[in-house]
This record gives structure tokens, C-alpha cells and sequence, in this order.
């Protein structure tokens, strides 16, 4: 008699690309991102099937990964994700694993902060022209990250404000290179009571994150 041999051949594992996202601390947000893979074998996954989890919806701390679309995963493609995640204020730049069908997926998580900002209270003499510094933004914001404050906006009525001698409309974006240059003015008006003019401004840092307090 003569052997029969039977190969049985071990999984093939289907092959994640490490990926990347960022999300901006202390709010709950969702995005899509797509996951490359390799070797998918054609296994099936579900529309809203949850890959990971952890904590509690609307809660700091919480964290979903899972499916966008019903997918067969072929040879090579990408897998959609959609990830809703509420990170603390001072979260960490971190990884998370996990696995699909015994293969494991890595996402890479990093976090930037919005700026935070203060009341600004500057004074001028009568009927004589306040130019802004740059000291009287920055020495009343803060960046969790030490991210450079690249903008503010004034909102409200800006009768009396000028950038290089013309009108600012409300809302617009104010680069702090103009205000260094001295090119933000207000104008009192003509009058010789004393007076309180009050407006709000915003701040944007150099990765585009807006303040919001």
C-alpha cells in the first residue's frame, strides 16, 4: 500500500494597511475613512456592523469603529469606516487594535486642540487711534498644543474698526502678520463722553482649528 496525503493549508490572513485620523479633543465627532487591504478572501461584513467599541455615546471617552457599507472584501480594496469618537480634553496621541476575522487592523489616533480665548479689554485716550498689537490677542489665548495663532475675526459692529486704513466686515479672517504690521485700528468716535464699544472675536490657529468658547 501507498500513503494518501492530504495538505490542508493555513489562513490566509487578510493583510490591514495601518491608517491614520485625526480628530480635535473635547467634542464628539464622526468621520469616514477608508482602510486599504490585501488577501480579503471574500468575507462579508455588514452595513453598521460595530468592529470596536468602547465607552458610552455622547460620553468623553467613547469610541466606534464600524462598517459604512455592506462589503464583500475581495483580493484588494478599501474597507469604508465610519469612527465617532468623543476624546477628553487633554487626550493622547494613541493606537487601537483590533481584529477582523482574526486579522488585525491598527489605527493610529492623534489629537490637536481648538484654541481657547479670553476677554480682551484695551484702552485709549479721547478721540485718538488705538492700533491693536499682536500682545493684545496672544497674551489672551491659549493652544493646548502650542499650535501658532494664525488669525482672529471681530464680529459685530465694527463702525470705527479699520485693517490698512479700510472697513473690516464682520467675520472675516484677520491675519495675525497684518496685526504685527499695525494695520488694525480703531477710530473713536467723535464725541467727548466717555464710551464702552463692544464686539466678539474668534480665533483660528495655524492647523485651521477655530476657538469656540
Amino acid at each position: 500500500m501507498k500513503q494518501l496525503k492530504i495538505k490542508v493549508l493555513a489562513k490566509i490572513f487578510i493583510n490591514f494597511q495601518a491608517i491614520n485620523i485625526t480628530f480635535l479633543r473635547g467634542e464628539q465627532t464622526n468621520k469616514e475613512i477608508s482602510l486599504p487591504y490585501t488577501n480579503g478572501g471574500n468575507l462579508v461584513l455588514s452595513a453598521g456592523q460595530v468592529l470596536y467599541t468602547v465607552g458610552t455615546l455622547n460620553q468623553v471617552g467613547y469610541l466606534e469603529v464600524k462598517v459604512v457599507n455592506n462589503t464583500t472584501l475581495t483580493s484588494s480594496g478599501n474597507l469604508l469606516l465610519s469612527i465617532t469618537h468623543y476624546p477628553s480634553v487633554s487626550e493622547a496621541n494613541k493606537t487601537i487594535t483590533f481584529n477582523i476575522d482574526s486579522s488585525a487592523v491598527n489605527i493610529a489616533f492623534y489629537y490637536n486642540s481648538a484654541p481657547t480665548i479670553n476677554d480682551i479689554i484695551v484702552q485709549t485716550n479721547n478721540r485718538t487711534p488705538y492700533t491693536f498689537t499682536t500682545q493684545d490677542f496672544l497674551s489672551n489665548i491659549a493652544d493646548y498644543d502650542n499650535d501658532q495663532i494664525a488669525e482672529i475675526s471681530l464680529i459685530g459692529d465694527l463702525t470705527g474698526y479699520t485693517l490698512d486704513n479700510i472697513a473690516i466686515v464682520s467675520d472675516s479672517w484677520i491675519s495675525m502678520a497684518d496685526i504685527a504690521l499695525g494695520k488694525l485700528v480703531y477710530t473713536p468716535l467723535n464725541q467727548d463722553a466717555y464710551y464702552e464699544k463692544d464686539i466678539q472675536y474668534k480665533a483660528k490657529d495655524i492647523n485651521g482649528n477655530i476657538s469656540i468658547n
